[in-house]
């Protein structure tokens, strides 16, 4: 929307939480490895390897866009009782399954960005 002139400015809650980003694409996959080397009544975590600040995912919007996006802080999105960090520790998922994630950060939002201009634009 913002290439197309349609979305001015982002709106945002804080920037400064921070969050372990998982790709769908690599949910599946351990989803699938689990249903097959999962081990009865465990319990497993699935989160990305890296945490990130709201912060530092708008610049690599940016620059999968192609241009500058002006940000706005949105009371409305702000939450008195939002953690300040939500990651989760696979390593029980990998020592089980062998599964590693696959997609990072980048990656991502270039392939949501590119899917996305073929559906909107």
């Amino acid at each position: 929307l913002i290439e197309l002139g349609r979305l001015q400015k982002m709106r945002v809650g804080n920037l400064q939480t921070k969050r372990a980003i998982t790709d769908v694409r690599d949910l599946v996959q351990a989803l699938v490895l689990l249903s097959d080397k999962g081990h009865w009544g465990e319990a497993y975590n699935i989160s990305g390897n890296k945490v990130y600040t709201i912060a530092e995912i708008i610049p690599l919007i940016e620059e999968v866009i192609g241009r500058g996006v002006e940000i706005e802080t949105d009371p409305k999105l702000l939450r008195p009782t939002d953690e300040p960090i939500i990651y989760g520790d696979s390593s029980r998922l990998k020592a089980h399954t062998g599964w590693e994630q696959q997609y990072d950060l980048r990656t991502t939002i270039t392939d949501m960005v590119d899917y996305l201009r073929t559906k909107i634009l």
